[in-house]
């Protein structure tokens, strides 16, 4: 009498425990990783966002590991698939990579300056 109410009620356990894994580990997965793909192909990014990482790192001087950059990759894509984005406009604004911006000592993006007393070019 009991494997007649017990066994149900493991079979639905079963069944929703494997749905939720499913769900958690595979379709979350795919649709973080074509959100990111869209967003990057909105704005005309030819790059993969592991190639993003891995400049991004490369550019601050921290050179990662394929695993490093796997778990990056995974993290971000499923919390901040924005961080892409701020990533890439830093790869592009790089002095390295031809950007447009001045860097200080410092690696902070400035304007140019006139002279002795520091102002601004567009302060005049």
């Amino acid at each position: 009498m009991v494997s007649v109410v017990v066994i149900p009620i493991i079979v639905v356990a079963i069944v929703g425990l494997v749905g939720y894994l499913v769900y958690r580990y595979l379709i979350m997965e795919v649709s973080s990783r074509r959100a990111v793909a869209r967003t990057l192909r909105r704005y005309r990014i030819d790059k993969t966002p592991s190639q993003i990482i891995r400049e991004y790192h490369m550019l601050r001087g921290q050179p990662l590991s394929e695993g490093e950059i796997r778990g990056m990759e995974r993290e971000y894509m499923r919390n901040e698939p924005d961080k892409f984005l701020e990533m890439y406009d830093e790869i592009r604004d790089s002095p390295v990579q031809g950007g447009g911006r001045n860097q200080d000592a410092d690696g902070n993006g400035s304007r140019s300056t006139n002279g002795s007393d520091g102002s601004s070019v567009g302060d005049k």
